[in-house]
Formats: structure tokens, sequence, C-alpha cells
């Protein structure tokens, strides 16, 4: 008899506590929806959505677009979970767009690996065990997004996205004994649309320029993802971002970025929201030291997150450290942006 022999139960442990806010979301469906795709906003606390001004708005707020005036691409990695698996991880692709009669378009893919399982069979009670099959559970989600400006002061933004998850191939999950015997697919997909704003305006401060901006996005809209079987079926990742930011520009390249978020889910009426705050610091534009703090009650999560980034003409290299749940070890995320 065929039984799953590796990483259900780490399929579990990776959906609820892999990533902020997933402990306040633990009931909801797709976690590559909730997994923050940027360096850069991950080193200030994930308080980035009032600021949304690289690729990564496709995912963090689509009216950033709307202000981004230059094609630019960028990349993320991360290894989730790099003290229980080595193969757990998080890609990220994105490619934004200025069109001068439109506005700014933007395509995105997020690739979540959950890694190798295999499928073994018991020998006659013996208690040892052959390996007879493997297989990559994973998710991804490509996305179309779109933002443009109203006015100098004001853009507004969408996206939508495709979410297809694959745990394990259905005849496994029946061996293993998940899902019913009726109808067990191991997979699921699902559409979202996400919806943004953004407010921005500029001021002198001692005779500086200091940008200061508002936002606000509604992410994960729309129906349930069913993976096991059809009587069971969880909603997406549904969240409401609210923030704020202050950009003093200094002479010289420098210039110092303070931000604040409030995330709040909508999957349960008892999750409460997540506090996010950060700051980057840039010098003679060339290197930026980033520090933040995310508090999550739900996730039992009170820490702070660090961040490094180098921009050597267009290019630029990113790195941050953010916490994750109790037990779980600090993960390490790398970040790549080129502008054209």
């Amino acid at each position: 008899m065929h039984r799953l022999f590796a990483r259900i139960c780490l399929l579990s442990v990776v959906l609820t506590a892999v990533a902020v806010p997933a402990m306040a979301q633990q009931s909801a469906g797709g976690a590559s929806l909730f997994i923050s795709p940027s360096a850069r906003a991950d080193g200030m606390g994930r308080a980035f959505v009032s600021i949304a001004d690289d690729p990564s708005a496709t995912w963090w707020n689509p009216a950033g677009l709307g202000f981004q005036k230059d094609a630019s691409v960028m990349t993320n990695y991360a290894k989730l979970v790099p003290d229980l698996a080595d193969d757990v991880f998080h890609l990220y692709l994105a490619y934004v767009h200025r069109s001068s009669s439109w506005g700014t378009f933007g395509g995105s893919f997020v690739y979540l690996s959950y890694g190798t399982s295999q499928v073994t069979t018991s020998d006659n009670g013996t208690g040892s065990t052959t390996p007879v099959d493997s297989f990559t559970s994973y998710e991804m989600a490509p996305t179309l997004s779109f933002g443009t400006a109203v006015n100098d002061n004001v853009a507004v933004g969408f996206s939508v996205k495709l979410l297809y998850v694959n745990l394990a191939p259905g005849n496994a999950l029946k061996e293993a004994g998940v899902g019913t015997a009726g109808d067990i697919k191991g997979s699921g997909s699902s559409v979202a649309a996400d919806f943004g704003i953004l407010l921005r305006d500029s001021l002198k401060v001692g005779g500086n320029d200091m940008e200061i901006g508002a936002g606000a996005a509604l992410q994960n809209l729309g129906p349930s993802i069913s993976f096991v079987d059809q009587a069971n079926s969880d909603p997406l990742p549904r969240n409401l971002h609210i923030g704020v930011h202050g950009k003093l520009a200094l002479q010289d390249g420098y210039s110092v970025t303070l931000a604040g978020n409030l995330q709040q889910p909508l999957v349960n009426k008892r999750d409460r929201g997540i506090w996010h705050a950060g700051a980057e610091v840039v010098a003679a534009g060339t290197l930026a030291g980033r520090v933040g703090w995310i508090g999550d009650p739900d996730g039992d999560i009170k820490a702070a997150t660090f961040g490094l980034g180098i921009m050597i003409s267009n290019f630029q290299l990113d790195f941050a450290s953010v916490p994750q749940a109790t037990g779980l070890a600090r993960v390490k995320k790398f970040g790549l942006r080129a502008r054209f």
C-alpha cells in the first residue's frame, strides 16, 4: 500500500508560518499571494504601499505604476524555511513599461516551490519503505497590472492575477488519506484582482524638497480555491493596506524616507491588524541602509527588519533580513533591478 512520505506536514507548516501575515490568515489559501516580493520593501518593515515606486508595485499597489516613468525589470529570491528545507523558495519576476498616451503597464510572475516529496511503499509490515515515485509541489501566480496618473498628485491602478496551486498528484493524496475518494485532484486555481490609489504632493523643508504620500490597496479579491477536493475550499488572502510616507531629498544624492503601514486581513472578522514601520537612508545616490519593524499580534511577531541596497548606474542590488513566526529562522531575501 502506498503512502505519502515527505512533505504534507511541511506544506501545512509553510502555509501557516512562512510569511507575515500567514498566521493571521491560516484559513486562507494561496500562500504565494501574501509573500512580499521585494527585498527593498522587506528591509523597510514592509511599509511600502504608499511608496510603490518600482516594479514590485504590481504586488504592493498598482497605482504606483502611474507615477513611474522608466521601463524597468526586477527579480527577487528567498529561501523561505532555510532551517527546515533548502528547496522551499519564492521567486518573483516583474517588468513595467511606460506608455506615453495611456499610463504604465506591468507584468509579474510569482513562483513558490514547496520542494520535492516522495511516495513510498511499505514492505509488508516490516517497517521498511521503498521510494516508488516523487513529485514537486508549487504555486504560481502570473499578474497583469496597469496604473495611470489622474493628475500630478493622484494615481490609480489595478491588477488581475491567476493563481495555480499544485500540491500533489491526486493518486498520491488519495493513498495518503487526504481528501475524499470521489474527487481528489491535488491542485486548484482561482483568479483575483487588486485595486489601488496613491496621493502625492511636495513641499519645501529648510530649502530641500520633501515628498509626502498616502496610499491604499485592496488585494486578492476573488473566488475561493479548492486544491484537495470540491468539498474543501479556502478563501484567498484578502488584505487592505493603508500607508503614508515622507521622503526628504537632500543635496548630493542624499535622502531620508520614513513610512508606516497598517495591513488589515479581511479573511476572518477576528483577524487583527498588522503594523509596519520603516526607514531608508540613501547616501550619495549609491548606498542605501534600511531598517523597519513588524508588529503582528496574531502571528506573534514583534521584530525588526534590516536591509541594504547598492545602486550603480541603472542597476540596483538589494538585501533584506526579515523575521518569521516563532520557531522559524529569519529569512534572507535578495533582489536585483535594472532601469532602461
